[in-house]
């Protein structure tokens, strides 16, 4: 009998993308409440994320990541510096 995993993988993207969307909304709505960029934390954990799975896996999605990351970690160094 050979596994099948096509279900599973379905499960675990779908879940994961509306996790991702609502996860990114919440982002959005601290922005906009406190006038300031999302928190630097959240900046370097994506940058972690990121390499980490660019270095697991380097044919994949994590590298537009990145992006998101160094502006975030770039918007609070500004911030702090002016």
């Amino acid at each position: 009998m050979q596994n099948d995993f096509t279900r599973g993988f379905a499960f675990w993207f779908f879940l994961f993308g509306v996790l991702l969307i609502l996860y990114g909304y919440t982002l959005q709505y601290h922005i906009k409440r406190e006038q300031k960029p999302s928190p630097i934390h959240v900046g370097y954990a994506l940058l972690a994320v990121s390499i980490f799975g660019c270095l697991v896996e380097p044919v994949s999605g994590f590298w537009l990541v990145l992006p998101q990351a160094l502006i975030i970690i770039v918007a609070n160094r500004k911030s702090i510096a002016g």
